[in-house]
């Protein structure tokens, strides 16, 4: 779509667009750095509204044409997907790991995790359907205890032991799956260990090992 001609006067005279201020060096082509702002601001809430007038409809939220039921998008879109995960995001992920950085992103990585911090919370938050909204909070506790598991106090290592168990699991309280409150850091071995067990059935059979420890402890060599 052509410009107005007050807006391409603007441009030819190398101003911006939308305010006619000078562009400066952290502008666009075509806006300076705050309208450019703002103008990204307004393009990603029209976007956010179509697609989500799109889904509604059933349609492809991509592109506005007819989709399958199962997915959000269209056959069209579902391959493209496919293509540039294989042409761009493999090879992306792969070189980010030889370099040692998150292999998202690109971004240092959180301790030992394959992942910076950001994109570590995201990982593990939803392999265990924690809400988008304690993330951070999660995160936090992980940081304040000093990294250390909420059960045995050994050191947790974020991509290499550190996990969340909740403390009243989802089998038997689903209503606080999401509980800040209910969720912790451990080792992740302690985290099978304990299963589905509540912490009060957990601490009980940790005590039954112990006392009945030295009816069963093999004789030690010498």
């Amino acid at each position: 779509m052509p410009y107005e001609r007050t807006q391409q006067a603007r441009i030819d005279a190398g101003l911006c667009k939308d305010c006619g201020k000078p562009r400066g060096d952290d502008g666009t082509t075509i806006r300076c750095r705050a309208c450019a702002e703002a103008a990204s601001v307004r393009s990603a809430a029209r976007t956010k509204q179509i697609r989500k007038e799109r889904l509604e409809a059933g349609l492809c939220y991509r592109c506005g044409r007819p989709r399958d039921a199962l997915t959000v998008l269209c056959s069209t879109c579902l391959g493209k997907n496919r293509d540039d995960h294989r042409i761009y995001g493999i090879p992306r992920r792969l070189r980010f790991e030889q370099q040692g950085f998150c292999k998202k992103c690109g971004q240092p990585r959180y301790h030992a995790s394959n992942y910076c911090r950001a994109h570590f919370i995201e990982h593990i938050a939803t392999k265990y359907d924690v809400p988008r909204s304690n993330w951070d909070s999660l995160l936090q506790k992980l940081e304040d205890c000093g990294f250390t598991c909420y059960y045995t106090g050994i050191p947790l290592i974020p991509g290499v032991n550190a996990c969340i168990d909740h403390l009243y699991p989802r089998s038997q309280s689903h209503d606080l799956s999401s509980d800040l409150d209910n969720l912790v850091w451990c080792d992740k071995w302690i985290n099978r260990m304990k299963g589905h067990l509540s912490y009060r059935e957990f601490v009980n059979l940790c005590r039954a090992i112990v006392d009945n420890d030295s009816k069963h402890a093999p004789v030690e060599r010498r």
